[in-house]
């Protein structure tokens, strides 16, 4: 990540729905995530990454599922209640692409899905129904 990237930028645009924007500030993140090995900033862009992911293509959806995934794999040890979280919010996102026809997304389902606790599968199935609702 180039140390002239200005976060602050892109923020007022991201938060006006400025999808451009959210995948700027979502790609970047993960850039320097990777970079630092850093969850902080891994998490912050995997904000980025759920907005442009609502409003997006399959596309920013996936990139979600591949901050989700980097994410999961900072975290530490006595970190398992996050790492649950993000394999059920992994898993409820595949289902969802499963459902949009995506190939390949049952066979990442099955896999997340075997290396998940029975906990993140059952939250799984609430943060799929709470995907699903749709706001006003």
């Amino acid at each position: 990540m180039s140390a002239a990237f200005n976060p602050f930028r892109h923020l007022g645009a991201a938060a006006s729905g400025d999808i451009e924007a959210q995948r700027i500030l979502a790609e970047r993140g993960i850039e320097l995530a990777i970079a630092q090995g850093d969850l902080l900033t891994a998490l912050d862009s995997a904000v980025f990454a759920r907005l442009a992911a609502a409003q997006g293509s399959r596309g920013d959806k996936g990139r979600l599922l591949s901050i989700l995934a980097l994410a999961s794999s900072l975290t530490s040890e006595d970190e398992g209640d996050l790492r649950e979280s993000l394999a059920a919010e992994s898993l409820a996102l595949v289902s969802l692409l499963a459902d949009e026809g995506e190939e390949c997304a049952d066979q990442f389902l099955l896999s997340i899905a075997e290396h998940s606790t029975p906990t993140a599968v059952e939250l799984s199935k609430h943060l799929r129904a709470a995907m699903l609702e749709k706001g006003e």
